[in-house]
């Protein structure tokens, strides 16, 4: 059958197409929300999933279909009968797997074909992570361990062209996030004890090159086949150390790594290990609350300012024929038309579509998963203070270097919030201005009814810096115990390309580097800035010297 060649007129091409085959699935992993979706639960409608199957062809993007969005792909009895479809069409098959249900049958059956990329989410690579995190006890984690080699040989035994993913969690990256602040360790999905990484990361890469020596002995000739092939294909990678062909060229912190840096180590031809960044899949509230402590409080900071999110230019059918942009988007959030009743080209020229595609922030499902979530300890405490650590939307990332003791610039319009575990009657600010001293800062304190889950009514104080020093105010503010906060902070702008002539063109407001609430016994009086007594002027003029000329 010939493939129709339609005029493709779409203005943003997806780089992946999604085909969930089903939101069930037979795990009930801690770091996935599946048991907790409002949709319900369904396999692919067969007519639905082979018209998009069949539009995908229509479009000659030359794009492959993920077999997933939520759920486990391999529960859909009808898959293989997608795979050879998509096979006949000449469409790439990416199909991750939970790998518990790849028997001797399914894995027979994936590499009679050569168009796969089998993914196989090795998420919790030993017995801890596995019972802490899997939910499953159909299988204990050497059962479990043990489906990776016989499909491994499959693949062999076939000559399979299709490729290989063994994926394993990175959580290194998670905490690096700023996007995530939160007053508890958020190590609960940490697959081993970070002291012990380096030893595990040591052994998990014996094993499979264990595997892969089985291989080489077991196929000689289809080792030798796949392995020519794949250096040719993976050739320029190879080269430039994006992936890794020999044991010896794995960077020895690849599991810190983000894949635009190292994609993988090919343990053998066509096979890799690859080290994901772990994240929230989800920041919706619900779902936080099922593993985190019950003393905490979740907040999440929409983002606002637009936002051209890669993710958003691709297209995903859910179960139930709805369709999306993102395959985060579960439960079909964006609204956007239904297969039943529209077509992927009406989707890709649907204005709404392509509205979100060049700003994702247009739909509150994107402005969630992208904005900063707080996780908050809400017990209550004697401490009379308590340090502001919570950044939210209008300040550039922390500098360890400003003034020498590190800070973070406001954009001039800049928000944190603070949970008063203790009653509060008086901010205290230590921040750089190079602003004139008469300037007027503002700072604007709105407390959050849980119950409606909006910031109400605010109160707003002023304070006054001193040009080019660091100074310290003590801003009059009364916060209640038991309350989220949200605090504004206004100031005057400026660049210093403008002021100094650097090539920094960043607007700027001041320089927060300390900021805490307290108790005070006595009435606040109102905040004079006085500048900073401890801080040596010649280490602020040397800073300040050196931040000018850049």
């Amino acid at each position: 059958m010939t493939a129709p060649v339609p005029a493709n007129t779409t203005e943003i091409v997806p780089d992946v197409f999604f085909l969930e085959m089903t939101n069930h699935c037979n795990m009930h992993c801690t770091f996935c929300p599946s048991d907790y979706i409002k949709k319900d639960r369904a396999l692919a409608d067969d007519e639905l999933a082979i018209r998009f199957i069949e539009q995908v062809r229509d479009l000659n993007l030359n794009r492959p279909i993920q077999f997933s969005v939520l759920g486990e792909p391999l529960l859909n009895k009808k898959i293989f009968n997608y795979i050879d479809l998509c096979e006949q069409y000449g469409i790439e098959v990416y199909l991750i797997t939970n790998i518990s249900l790849l028997d001797e049958e399914r894995s027979r059956k994936i590499f009679a074909h050569d168009n796969i990329a089998l993914v196989m989410s090795l998420q919790t690579p030993n017995k801890d992570s596995y019972d802490r995190l899997r939910g499953y006890d159909k299988l204990d984690f050497d059962e479990y361990f043990a489906r990776i080699l016989p499909a491994l040989r499959e693949k062999f035994a076939s000559g399979s062209e299709s490729r290989v993913e063994i994926h394993v969690t990175s959580t290194t990256n998670m905490r690096a996030d700023s996007t995530l602040q939160s007053d508890f360790e958020l190590d609960m999905w940490d697959p081993f004890k970070i002291e012990d990484k380096g030893e595990f990361v040591r052994q998990l890469l014996d094993r499979f090159d264990g595997y892969a020596e089985q291989l080489r002995a077991e196929f000689p000739d289809a080792f030798a086949t796949e392995l020519a092939r794949s250096e040719v294909k993976y050739g320029p990678q190879l080269e430039r150390g994006h992936l890794a062909g020999r044991r010896a060229d794995v960077p020895p912190n690849a599991e810190d790594l983000t894949e635009d840096r190292f994609w993988g180590y090919m343990f053998a031809p066509n096979c890799f290990i690859r080290f994901k960044t772990f994240g929230m899949w989800t920041k919706e509230e619900s779902f936080m609350k099922t593993f985190l402590p019950k003393e905490s409080l979740v907040y999440v900071e929409e983002r606002q300012e637009p936002m051209d999110c890669a993710m958003a230019h691709n297209v995903s059918m859910l179960a139930d024929g709805q369709l999306s942009l993102c395959c985060l988007d579960y439960e079909g959030e964006m609204e956007l038309p239904n297969l039943r009743n529209s077509s992927l080209k009406e989707l890709l020229e649907h204005p709404k579509r392509m509205e979100i595609a060049k700003n994702a922030m247009q739909t509150e499902v994107c402005r969630r998963c992208q904005g900063n979530l707080y996780v908050f300890d809400t017990r209550p405490s004697a401490m009379q203070e308590a340090p502001v650590s919570k950044f939210g939307q209008g300040w550039y990332p922390y500098e360890a270097e400003l003034n020498g003791t590190g800070g973070r610039w406001s954009s001039g319009r800049a928000t944190c919030y603070h949970f008063a575990r203790s009653d509060a009657q008086e901010l205290g600010l230590k921040f750089l201005s190079v602003l004139d001293s008469g300037s007027e800062f503002k700072v604007s304190a709105t407390p959050y009814d849980d119950i409606a889950k909006s910031f109400g009514a605010t109160t707003t104080h002023t304070f006054h810096g001193v040009q080019n020093s660091v100074a310290e105010v003590n801003v009059p503010l009364q916060l209640e115990a038991g309350k989220l906060y949200r605090l504004d902070f206004e100031s005057p702008t400026w660049t210093p390309a403008a002021m100094h002539g650097s090539a920094d063109t960043r607007e700027l407001g001041f320089a927060l580097l300390e900021a805490k609430v307290r108790s005070v016994s006595a009435d606040p009086v109102a905040a004079v800035a006085e500048p900073a007594a401890e801080k040596p002027p010649r280490r602020f003029r040397q800073w300040f010297a050196k931040f000018i000329s850049n």
